[in-house]
């Protein structure tokens, strides 16, 4: 996916500064051939939708790595030592592999937003102005 985005957004200046666009606000819906407008479900657009991975990855790692300093706390004594040692080992690689996963969704957002922005100064400032909760 990574690979896809690179290409589709390598020199195409239009391209980038319509999902970026998109992240500030979602982009026009086309009602013409619909009898009833209101009921019509769209997902997120595509700029706000890797805005909001971005983000919501990075509040995860943030909360993970807090999480795991204080689990790694416990792991100075050896694991046979520990009550139930084994099974909190166990849970420890499940909770470093979710954590693996949660830097490489974040390192995938953060990679596509730094396609948009590394070379385009309209993406750059339009990126100013994409609104965020925090």
């Amino acid at each position: 996916a990574n690979y896809f985005c690179a290409c589709l957004l390598y020199n195409n200046p239009s391209m980038q500064i319509s999902i970026i666009g998109h992240a500030i606000t979602p982009p026009p819906q086309n009602f013409n051939d619909i009898q009833n407008p209101s009921q019509i479900q769209y997902g997120p657009a595509a700029g706000r939708f890797i805005i909001d991975v971005f983000l919501a990855s990075s509040d995860a790692a943030k909360l993970e790595a807090t999480i795991s300093i204080g689990a790694n706390k416990k792991r100075g004594k050896f694991i046979d030592d520990i009550p139930g040692g084994r099974n909190e080992y166990e849970s420890d690689m499940e909770e470093q592999n979710d954590l693996a996963h949660i830097y490489e969704i974040n390192w995938c957002a953060g990679r596509i937003v730094g396609m948009l922005l590394k070379s385009n100064s309209a993406c750059k400032d339009m990126a100013l102005r994409i609104p965020v909760k925090h």
